[in-house]
């Protein structure tokens, strides 16, 4: 393959591309480079808020004077403040930002009554410390690796030989990173002796407050000073074997292939999985490279070998001014550099498309040049596995000439590409060839970029105070909470039959005092002669009846003995109707009075039972009405995951802000102190607080889009366009944003918050897809992974640099 280009041309323009981006990161205030960037990326979503009002309009109100964007549609719509509150309108209002770094990537809700258990972070560090350890190893074991490799920069800088460049240049990137407790750089952090327990809590205390995505930068640096430099993993696989590949030589010495293949998958079975997409990356970038060589040709009407500098220039549209100048200018000169740039982003996305079209050219000639048994490292590479079921076994030979750190970090942080590059920037005898001068010049233009701390985009106060942990029935810390409406059946029961008890005690007290009165005198005159005239007679009918034998056995005496002296008993005590109506007139006024007494004291308890429930349902219908606000909302919200390796992991989340403690609010409610400025979705009108959470966590999801908030009402039905907002307690459904446990009404019959997230990076300076990790959970296009790629690219320049000559010399 014989395409040559100037090697100069190579160390500028890749070192132009690091110093602009050098401006941008040390000139974030740059109002007219933003400007530039905005043109051509995409807007998201950066913080939430939510705004009360009486109105949609004065809840806009509050947004607008406060620089919030507006999500249309009431949240709070279809319920109703029960029967103590007027329902607020909630609106969700938001800020917009065009660094995707400062892009919130998920919203969940959680409700008071349940689903979290307050904590501190010390204690959940405590809880789930042990699931740190393999962690902690790994990260120990890949800082080992890069302090010998230190050691060994050091030394042999001492002597005036380049030794381990990459690791030199590895440890001034660490230490842009600040560990604030120790005011170390990172770059000295990592080189602590890690067998002392102080120091490893001290790492750990690092991995656990730090973002996933500075953990993964972390390792990605130290990654591109690992193995050792004089006999880089390329240097050793074309050791392997000088005839044969890795592959054959073992299927030769364990007699078969299935036992070769059986060998190779045990051994590197978790790398090989990452493999066959890696290399078809690979395959696309070279292509890709080869298709804009041959319209470079086809363009300037040359030979490969006769295209110069003006015809790159012409291909890719650069001025040459601009590259100069980027050339010429120290960071901190980044206004003037920036008044050059007349042609905005398209003019940087040129210079970064040239660069990385001058990476591949080197990478390529490297890999040209040199041979794996019968084939170049090129050819080798270009192999796809799919065409042969024993290809991708041969590939094995990859993370058989690689360090054990370099083999277990594949995939999970670098890629094929990234590993290639750092291994041929990183060569011992390239580097030997290039000038003190040049090797100052990577010093100078990454020398003034700015510190950031390790912890950067995570809030230390979490670790200060109170927290709440996210998990499944951990809800020991919260009051027991009723979300259905209080029953009134057992209590209209019972105040209905003491009203149907009191009339009854009612009526008897009536009755006793006007009704027996009335018929009295006609009870006695009417009533008594003809009941013991029946009496006498039927005295008469039992003596005609009876014989005197059964008289005799009953009584001893005849019959008529025992009738006349029963009746004349009878008759002597029989009394007159004057007697009886006397008797029932004293009667009367006892039952009376009686009657009376109990009447009186059952309509007071019936009363009283009446009154109760009575209460009870006012004192019930007040509870359920109010709401229970008296359980604290969270400021913090960590939710625990594991990734594919399980490997615990924290996604931290902050609670969205609300105006409730604005001066345009009436305060209705005072007992929710302890909300703060915390949002409640349902405007502090519901059955308990609702609160809102987002993170901005990488591994969280993707960037969600400004603009794409949409407010959905009725029955929800998935749409894969969209995400809907969650429960933390149901992450796989949509959260009703009116559900009756929270509300008093649910007339929309659901309320639910939608919104699209970013499929694909911005194509621009701060997405090098191969500067970022392939099949991590970690994949970041952070503003300090550019600085690990574009130094790797400057290095790889200077390498590239002595490639093509070296090239040159040979045809």
């Amino acid at each position: 393959m014989k395409k040559v280009f100037n090697s100069k041309k190579i160390v500028k323009r890749i070192v132009a591309t690091f110093l602009l981006s050098a401006i941008i990161l040390a000139s974030p205030g740059c109002d007219r480079f933003s400007k530039a960037l905005a043109a051509d990326k995409k807007e998201y979503v950066s913080e939430v808020v939510l705004s009360y009002g009486k109105s949609e309009k004065s809840a806009k109100k509050w947004l607008s004077d406060n620089g919030y964007k507006a999500v249309e549609g009431d949240i709070n719509d279809g319920t109703d403040g029960g029967a103590y509150h007027t329902t607020n309108v909630v609106l969700m209002g938001y800020k917009t930002t065009t660094d995707e770094n400062k892009a919130i990537r998920n919203m969940a809700v959680m409700g008071m009554s349940g689903g979290y258990e307050v904590t501190d972070m010390n204690s959940i560090i405590k809880q789930y410390k042990n699931n740190y350890q393999d962690r902690i190893d790994d990260f120990i074991a890949l800082s080992q690796e890069y302090k010998k490799n230190y050691k060994i920069g050091i030394k042999s800088k001492a002597k005036g030989k380049m030794r381990c460049v990459n690791t030199l240049k590895a440890h001034d990137m660490l230490n842009k990173f600040i560990e604030d407790d120790s005011k170390k750089g990172m770059g000295d952090f990592l080189l602590m002796d890690f067998s002392d327990k102080n120091n490893r809590e001290k790492l750990l205390n690092v991995l656990i407050q730090s973002s996933q995505d500075t953990q993964a930068i972390l390792e990605n640096i130290m990654l591109m000073g690992a193995g050792d430099s004089s006999e880089t993993w390329l240097n050793n696989i074309m050791e392997l074997n000088k005839n044969e590949t890795y592959f054959s030589r073992l299927k030769r010495q364990k007699k078969t292939a299935k036992l070769a293949r059986e060998y190779i998958s045990n051994k590197y079975g978790d790398e090989l999985k990452y493999v066959t997409a890696d290399l078809k990356e690979f395959r696309d970038r070279v292509e890709d490279y080869e298709e804009l060589t041959d319209k470079m040709v086809k363009e300037s009407g040359k030979k490969v070998s006769e295209i110069t500098n003006d015809d790159i220039d012409k291909f890719f549209k650069i001025n040459d001014k601009v590259i100069n100048e980027m050339d010429e200018e120290a960071p901190k000169d980044g206004e003037k550099l920036l008044e050059s740039l007349d042609k905005g982003l398209d003019q940087v996305n040129a210079v970064n498309e040239e660069s990385k079209y001058m990476e591949t050219a080197s990478i390529i000639v490297y890999l040209g040049a040199n041979k794996y048994a019968d084939k170049t490292l090129l050819e080798y590479f270009m192999q796809d596995p799919e065409d042969d079921p024993n290809l991708l076994y041969e590939f094995g030979a990859i993370f058989e000439a690689m360090t054990s750190v370099q083999a277990e970090n594949y995939g999970e942080n670098i890629n094929l590409f990234t590993a290639i590059k750092y291994a041929i920037s990183g060569d011992d005898e390239l580097w030997s060839k290039t000038s003190k001068k040049d090797v100052n010049a990577i010093d100078d233009v990454s020398k003034d970029m700015d510190k950031i701390s390790v912890y950067d985009g995570v809030n230390r106060e979490m670790f200060e105070g109170g927290v709440a942990l996210t998990q499944a029935g951990q809800t020991s810390d919260k009051l027991p909470f009723n979300s259905t409406k209080p029953s009134m059946t057992k209590s209209l029961i019972v105040i209905g039959a003491c009203t149907v008890t009191t009339l009854l005690a009612t009526t008897v007290v009536v009755a006793n005092s006007i009704f027996l009165r009335r018929y009295l005198n006609s009870i006695a005159t009417n009533i008594l002669p003809p009941m013991n005239k029946k009496l006498f007679d039927f005295c008469l009918f039992v003596r005609s009846q009876t014989t005197d034998r059964i008289s005799k056995l009953l009584y001893g005496k005849t019959v008529s003995t025992v009738v006349n002296e029963q009746t004349d008993l009878f008759l002597k005590k029989s009394i007159t109707s004057e007697q009886y109506k006397s008797f029932l007139v004293k009667y009367h006024r006892i039952t009376y009075g009686i009657t009376i007494a109990i009447g009186v004291a059952i309509v007071v308890i019936s009363l009283a039972f009446s009154i109760k429930e009575i209460f009870n349902i006012v004192n019930d219908s007040k509870k359920y009405y109010s709401g229970d606000y008296s359980v604290d909302i969270p400021r913090f919200m960590v939710d625990l995951n594991y990734n594919e390796n399980d490997e615990v992991y924290f996604n931290y989340y902050e609670a969205a802000r609300c105006n409730r403690n604005a001066p345009s609010m009436d305060g209705e409610k005072k007992d929710n102190a302890g909300l703060k400025d915390f949002g409640d979705i349902n405007g502090d009108t519901g059955k308990q607080w609702v609160a809102l959470y987002t993170t901005k966590d990488k591994s969280a999801g993707k960037p969600i889009l400004a603009g794409s908030l949409e407010v959905v009402r009725g029955n929800y039905v998935f749409d894969e366009k969209y995400k809907a907002i969650s429960s933390f307690n149901e992450p796989a459904t949509s959260f009703n944003f009116t559900s009756m446990v929270y509300c008093y009404a649910d007339d929309n019959e659901g309320t639910y918050v939608r919104y699209k997230t970013d499929d694909g990076s911005v194509d621009n300076l701060q997405n090098n897809k191969n500067a970022t990790s392939v099949g991590s959970i970690f994949n970041n296009t952070g503003k300090t992974i550019l600085i690990v790629s574009t130094i790797a690219g400057i290095l790889l320049g200077f390498a590239g640099a002595r490639l093509t000559t070296r090239k040159k010399k040979e045809e």
